[in-house]
């Protein structure tokens, strides 16, 4: 079947790079990430999801959308994909943007030590166009990400056994 899901333009400049899946209808299985996003929030709804997420996955239109042509592998009721559950798909997709970019970052600054490098790095390695204002974005969650981690239990536990 194929969908049409509306990103971000640089989440569709993301998927589409020749790094993940290339130009093109992106063909996706069932077993896959974005056909798992698929099945559990196209076809039916963002039930569990709805708890943590509710802010970002919630339905509502992107500006300045692209269009992600997907063709599923598997069937799907025609009846069942609505196109609200598609924006759902397509926040979900944003957020694993985030996630790639900030682990990808975290990684390039572990070795080399530097955050702007890592986001450049990112850019240049999926072949994006650089986005200062996405870029300085991406830097603050990047932040407010290593301030979270900074202070799990198990760190805490571990200062005192110094």
């Amino acid at each position: 079947m194929k969908l049409l899901i509306p990103v971000e333009a640089h989440v569709h400049e993301f998927l589409t790079s020749p790094e993940l899946h290339g130009p093109g209808p992106l063909s996706v299985r069932k077993d896959s990430l974005i056909g798992l996003l698929i099945i559990m929030l196209a076809t039916k709804g963002p039930t569990e999801l709805s708890k943590y997420y509710h802010d970002r996955l919630e339905p509502e239109a992107i500006p300045n959308a692209k269009i992600l042509e997907v063709d599923t592998e598997f069937p799907l009721r025609e009846a069942f994909v609505l196109e609200d559950n598609l924006l759902y798909v397509g926040n979900a997709l944003s957020m694993l943007f985030d996630t790639q970019a900030l682990y990808f970052t975290l990684g390039y600054m572990r070795r080399n030590g530097s955050e702007r490098g890592g986001f450049y790095e990112f850019y240049k390695h999926f072949r994006m166009q650089d986005d200062p204002i996405k870029q300085e974005s991406l830097r603050a969650k990047a932040k407010r990400f290593r301030a979270k981690s900074r202070n799990t239990p198990t760190q805490k536990a571990s200062q005192f056994a110094k």
